[in-house]
């Protein structure tokens, strides 16, 4: 038996191999209607694909029982397990939280996340199912491209979410930045990047003929983060720039390269040229008045938040309420939500939350050093775009962004898959005679 037939053996159900694409493709419509609406039961386009999913794929496992033909292993990697820490570590911190409630409501939310999870990698033990789960996250990425670009131009039509702000202090005007169906513009921009990288990855392995279309879709999202004005985005792009042109060929950082460049320049042609500029030249001042300072001080507030209620922090989600007694005179009065995750859930969870933290990182680090090597599937963009994206955890409150729970799910199943391939080639090996 061939790898991927070894890979993808344990697994045939048709229920998963539609549903993780769908998910992949339709996460940026998440909040574009509630396809059910009966309270206290709203369910938007996402997570109605995933309960019909779940559903089908219990149905389909019955049928397959009724027919004798067995339970099928799920196969569900080790570092998809290491997720569960996260909403383990939420219910943990119910015990001893400022709104205990507010806490257990919260750690279900994670632990929904992680069910996604769950079935996506799940379903990408086969190479097959994780590709076009790839492609679809790309094309379900152009789709809010063209959204985005409605709201610019025709925000008349009053689609999905817009968000009009003062880009900068010294500059009284207000900014249109497209959300898509976000509620906040930086989400939307990150989704973009994240699309754009991994499209950047189906370029570097796809034949000679479709590598165009991936390049010009990644540089259509790439123009259109940069008219969000996101800072946030630009960061996780570095990021996974940096890690996509380490492993590419000089022939095509050149290619990429070119058209990054001429992506952002479209884009801030298309928005304001020098308000861009200087937002841009901002990433470089932590200590300049407004968000920017507001977001350092938090983090010194959430460490020392986090000592204080150690060892099992204020409670998920307790943050808020805890935040107005640690607040820096210097820190924006209005925010009280965290802009960060790796301080903010510590200070939430405490211990347990650190340890999850930690293992993910691990995990994800493992995987990225494989990806690397070469001993993961080339078109895999979507791990470089997740550690774009942790890194982006950094700036903004992705604890709850399901588009990172996604591209975790498809990358750390290639990962697991992979790592059982090998295992099972090194036992076999192994147990042959000399």
């Amino acid at each position: 038996m061939d790898d991927s037939a070894r890979g993808s053996g344990r697994l045939h159900l048709r229920s998963l191999r539609v549903t993780a694409p769908a998910l992949l493709a339709l996460i940026g419509l998440k909040d574009a209607v509630f396809v059910v609406s009966w309270p206290p039961v709203r369910l938007n386009p996402f997570w109605t694909v995933f309960v019909l999913g779940v559903l089908a794929t219990v149905a389909e496992l019955a049928f397959r029982r009724a027919l004798r033909q067995g339970w099928p292993r799920l196969g569900v990697p080790a570092e998809v397990w290491v997720l569960a820490l996260m909403p383990l570590a939420g219910l943990i911190s119910t015990s001893v939280s400022v709104d205990p409630a507010k806490s257990a409501l919260y750690a279900g939310r994670l632990a929904a996340l992680w069910l996604v999870a769950v079935l996506v990698s799940a379903a990408c033990q086969d190479p097959a199912t994780a590709r076009r789960c790839v492609q679809s996250f790309v094309v379900g990425g152009l789709l809010m491209v063209l959204v985005g670009a409605l709201q610019m131009w025709r925000p008349e039509l009053g689609i999905g979410s817009v968000n009009s702000q003062r880009i900068l202090l010294e500059d009284p005007s207000i900014y249109v930045r497209p959300a898509g169906f976000y509620l906040d513009a930086n989400f939307f921009a990150t989704h973009l990047v994240a699309a754009a990288i991994a499209a950047i990855g189906l370029f570097m392995a796809s034949r000679e003929r479709l590598r165009g279309g991936w390049l010009v879709a990644a540089g259509l999202q790439l123009g259109m983060v940069v008219v969000t004005y996101s800072r946030s985005a630009l960061v996780v792009l570095v990021v996974g720039l940096v890690l996509l042109l380490v492993k590419m060929s000089r022939r095509d950082r050149i290619r990429v390269a070119a058209v990054v460049v001429l992506s952002l320049m479209l884009g801030a042609a298309a928005a304001n040229p020098a308000t861009v500029t200087r937002r841009v030249v901002t990433i470089a001042e932590p200590e300049r008045p407004g968000s920017n300072r507001t977001r350092l001080l938090m983090i010194e507030s959430a460490a020392r938040m986090a000592v204080e209620h150690a060892p099992l922090g204020v409670g998920l989600e307790g943050f808020d309420d805890v935040y107005p007694a640690y607040q820096d005179p210097g820190a924006q009065r209005e925010i009280a939500h965290p802009h960060e995750v790796p301080v903010s859930f510590v200070a939430e969870t405490g211990l347990p939350g650190l340890l999850a933290l930690i293992a993910a990182v691990i995990s994800v680090g493992r995987a990225t050093v494989q990806w690397l090597r070469g001993g993961l599937e080339p078109w895999l963009g979507v791990l470089p775009a997740a550690v774009a994206v942790m890194s982006g955890s950094v700036f903004q409150y992705f604890l709850y962004y399901e588009v990172l729970w996604l591209l975790l799910a498809v990358a750390m199943a290639r990962y697991g898959s992979t790592a059982a391939i090998a295992s099972e080639g090194s036992g076999s090996d192994a147990s042959r005679c000399p």
